[in-house]
């Protein structure tokens, strides 16, 4: 007899995701971060390591949109959130309180839940924010190309001059 006899294709997938053992213990690192509010109090009693645990429990968010769900976009848009919850983390004291409002785990876990569903809002705000997301990586790569020309140019200023007042040196003596 086959289980899946009767389900449509997107019923399959539903089914398939939200059976999957990888989503439970999405649910649980949520509630146990954010319901238990152990995010908060990670970052406020180890600052510096509740970023880390954070960014450290981010990763099966990111692994279970990438290839359990297979969407690009859905995970570009669970990276977004998580670079937000890491970035707000940084501020001191601060950081932690706002961890307590901003539920980025539980926010991920109804993220990939409501994507899975086909809720039509959520796919536009996956798809805002992966475009967000994107924009923001192609900026930051220009950056970074942008800094490393610019240590090119003045480590070839800066190895000139010296060659040059290397040859005033020997010419001296």
């Amino acid at each position: 007899m086959d289980i899946n006899k009767g389900f449509t294709d997107k019923e399959r997938r539903k089914l398939r995701v939200e059976h999957a053992s990888s989503h439970k213990l999405l649910k649980r690192i949520a509630i146990a971060m954010d319901h238990y509010f152990l995010d908060p109090v990670i970052g406020f009693l180890f600052p510096g390591f509740g970023d880390f645990t954070a960014l450290l429990l981010s990763i099966p968010y990111i692994w279970f949109s990438l290839t359990v769900v297979r969407s690009i976009p859905l995970t570009m848009a669970v990276m977004y959130n998580m670079l937000i919850d890491v970035l707000v983390g940084f501020i001191p004291v601060l950081g932690d309180i706002l961890d307590i409002f901003d539920r980025s785990y539980w926010k991920n876990y109804l993220l990939i839940t409501a994507f899975v569903e086909e809720d039509k809002a959520t796919i536009i705000e996956v798809r805002k924010k992966a475009l967000f997301f994107s924009i923001a990586v192609v900026l930051l790569l220009l950056i970074i190309g942008l800094l490393l020309f610019s240590l090119y140019k003045t480590f070839g200023w800066v190895a000139t001059t010296l060659l040059g007042l290397w040859e005033v040196i020997i010419a001296y003596f």
